[in-house]
């Protein structure tokens, strides 16, 4: 079934990939492909279109993982492998696989779709550690936002999401303090880390949230690429209730505008309600990692 959300989030990775290499010569990418290989053959094409048409070679490293024999093999088996230079491996990603990459530029997408547990997470540390101030480094995660179980949750976020706030405000309240952490713990000057980009959507009836992680200027001075917020399918088609619903609605537009200022103010007072409860959900992630490291 078409899922227009998810659609336009394989798209937005595509063009936050053909912006980063748009003036490098070289990349090293990793991803898990599953059994689309929408995003991996959108590269493989692009590196062609620069070899080919824009005469500016791109020398392209794409390591892919697939831990499932059962889509490894079915994969093969379509010769999905379009070209001879992928590394497709029938192994569960884990950090070892990291030492792989060979370029300076590495694009990581982590389309892990599980809960963000701790094994998952460690990945956004990892990328962006050590030597990574010669290095341009984006790197995207998706990870599912219905924590049927949530055995494997950082404590951190465990302990966020008992204060009542959404799955959704607990996380991010969660991934900004571990930014953070990661910015305070750059032993030299470079470019900060910093969140570029950051949606939620439905697919197949589960609630999903992707974010792009960079530190690559390029990619952070692009301001069409940045942005956050909720993705919902419009609507396919304009049927004759929804007009004459649009001109019952045109009918009560002054009545709508006598209401304003009284759910200005109410919108108002739940915003700045969200945002104390935002600010204490980061305090509490502080709080519980100060704890953690005092043990």
């Amino acid at each position: 079934m078409k899922n227009d959300c998810k659609n336009a989030i394989r798209h937005l990775v595509c063009k936050t990939y053909e912006r980063f290499v748009r003036s490098r010569n070289a990349v090293s990418v990793i991803s898990l492909p599953g059994e689309s290989w929408e995003f991996e053959n959108h590269i493989l094409d692009h590196q062609d279109y620069r070899n080919c048409i824009q005469k500016m070679p791109l020398d392209l490293q794409l390591v892919c993982f697939e831990k499932s024999f059962r889509v490894y093999s079915v994969n093969n088996l379509l010769d999905r492998k379009k070209d001879n230079g992928t590394k497709y491996l029938n192994e569960k990603l884990n950090l070892e696989h990291l030492k792989l990459l060979k370029s300076s530029n590495k694009f990581f997408w982590f389309d892990f779709c599980g809960n963000p547990s701790e094994e998952s997470l460690n990945f956004l540390s990892e990328v962006f550690k050590a030597n990574y101030a010669a290095e341009n480094i984006c790197a995207i995660f998706t990870f599912t936002l219905g924590w049927r179980r949530r055995d494997n949750l950082p404590n951190e976020l465990n302990c966020v999401s008992k204060l009542g706030l959404s799955n959704e405000r607990s996380f991010r309240a969660f991934l900004n303090v571990l930014i953070d952490k990661l910015n305070m713990k750059r032993q030299f000057d470079g470019p900060k880390i910093t969140l570029l980009w950051e949606y939620t959507y439905v697919s197949s009836r589960a609630p999903m949230i992707c974010f792009c992680i960079t530190n690559d200027s390029a990619l952070r001075s692009d301001h069409s690429l940045k942005g956050t917020g909720e993705l919902q399918k419009p609507d396919q088609e304009v049927t004759p209730a929804a007009v004459i619903k649009g001109d019952l609605d045109a009918g009560e537009e002054m009545i709508q505008q006598m209401q304003d200022s009284k759910r200005t103010l109410a919108a108002n007072k739940a915003w700045m309600t969200r945002r104390a409860r935002l600010a204490a959900a980061e305090a509490a992630v502080k709080a519980a990692q100060t704890a953690s490291e005092n043990i």
